[in-house]
């Protein structure tokens, strides 16, 4: 995906600050029974406060009925301030997927960034600017570095401290952390909530690997996403609130501003700050 916008709008003029701005990954720790290190010395295309768009799951179906309004939400999402879309689907078949991530990839012109949930070659093939892995699939983070141009950007689902720095290790650029609270895409789940974050990010930071940016994700609206930036998070991802808004840009600058206050210094000096 090309284009001369930084995620979320920003103007070229803005990235040589987001560069400068943004952290660098340093060679990382033994790799536990792996006796290797990963080597990540790029700078990750993203500055907090992020805010990240998940798709619902069924959403490449032909059988969802809302396919063409959820792109046009995605599409107002970005302009409201979402930096990162990820096109999540376990229902859906791969062509189906695939003919979506296109026409995401088309609706949002390089203003943000976007990966797909899943196997990296189908995320490759369909034009993303990276992938993201479930917890499951932790181990396919093994040789995604240093093969090119691409991915721009690898994430990773967790669920627990350990798993968070084993992503990071490995070579995540941000982990997405969660579920922070109760949601209708997990029911009946009980939340680890953000004490668990804050644990991930003092963790991460006792390791050498705070670089790693970390998301909150489940349940997440304009009411609570503050809590997450407060426990320590870079960021935080939401489906419901932006994908089924009626305002799905005004409940994305919403969400933006209220990260931003209650960040208090936290982000000074990113992309963000200079055009808040």
């Amino acid at each position: 995906m090309t284009g001369s916008l930084y995620p979320g709008g920003y103007t070229t003029a803005c990235a040589a600050g987001a560069a400068a701005a943004s952290p660098t990954r340093k060679s990382g720790a033994p790799l536990n029974g792996l006796g290797n290190e990963v080597a990540h010395d790029d700078a990750v295309p993203l500055a907090p406060p992020v805010l990240e768009l998940i798709t619902p799951d069924g959403c490449a179906s032909s059988s969802f009925s809302e396919t063409s309004s959820l792109v046009i939400n995605i599409q107002k999402a970005v302009a409201g301030g979402v930096s990162l879309v990820q096109l999540r689907d376990y229902k859906s078949g791969a062509k189906s997927k695939a003919d979506l991530a296109v026409r995401i990839s088309t609706a949002i012109e390089g203003r943000a960034l976007f990966v797909v949930n899943g196997e990296p070659d189908a995320a490759r093939a369909s034009g993303a600017d990276g992938v993201h892995l479930p917890e499951r699939m932790m181990d396919r983070l093994v040789g995604l570095r240093g093969q090119g141009e691409w991915p721009r950007i690898v994430g990773c689902s967790v669920h627990s401290v350990a798993a968070a720095v084993e992503a990071a290790r490995l070579g995540a650029d941000y982990v997405q952390v969660g579920t922070m609270f109760a949601t209708q895409s997990h029911p009946g789940k009980t939340p680890e909530g953000v004490g668990m974050l804050n644990d991930v990010r003092r963790q991460l930071q006792v390791e050498g690997l705070d670089v790693v940016l970390v998301l909150g994700v489940g349940g997440i609206d304009a009411s609570n996403c503050g809590d997450v930036v407060a426990a320590g998070g870079d960021g935080v991802a939401a489906i419901r609130c932006l994908c089924s808004s009626s305002d799905a840009e005004g409940q994305a600058r919403r969400i933006v501003q209220d990260m931003w206050n209650s960040a208090g210094s936290r982000f000074a000096g990113s992309l963000g700050d200079e055009i808040k």
